[in-house]
């Protein structure tokens, strides 16, 4: 009698369907994990962009403007025509939503909000959903950011 090599093909299937259902179980509960930290980190990142905005304001001794588009899920910091940087959260799962489809927040070289440029004259939320996630932050005409 013949000693066997190897493993048969019946080991090797079943093997590879109890990894299959276990890379499955494991997918099924990390999602809503990914979800959570991809809507949290664009919080952070708005908040940052905000902060840039003002920095940029006050070095530069102009007014620099952070503008939101909700609709294409976009904020870019921008000095009269130029875009000096632009994050894309569409690209992160996340949409973001406001009362208004676009939201220009205005720093002066002071370090405070222009409340004549800006597109709106009372807070604005700004919020950010993937899927059941969601988070959000407050944007004040002053220039004040509060992630709730």
């Amino acid at each position: 009698m013949r000693k066997p090599n190897g493993f048969s093909i019946l080991e090797v299937t079943m093997t590879v369907l109890i990894g299959l259902t276990l890379t499955d179980m494991a997918v099924r509960r990390i999602a809503p994990v990914q979800s959570a930290v991809a809507v949290s980190s664009s919080a952070h990142t708005l908040t940052s962009l905000a902060a840039r905005t003002r920095a940029h304001a006050i070095e530069r001794g102009t007014i620099v403007r952070l503008e939101i588009d909700t609709v294409e899920d976009r904020a870019s910091v921008v000095v009269g025509a130029d875009v000096l940087e632009t994050v894309d959260f569409r690209s992160m799962g996340v949409d973001l939503r406001s009362e208004s489809s676009r939201v220009r927040l205005c720093m002066n070289p002071s370090g405070f909000g222009e409340t004549g440029c800006n597109s709106f004259v009372s807070d604005v939320t700004i919020e950010f959903v993937r899927g059941e996630k969601s988070s959000a932050i407050v944007l004040g005409p002053l220039g004040r950011v509060i992630k709730i």
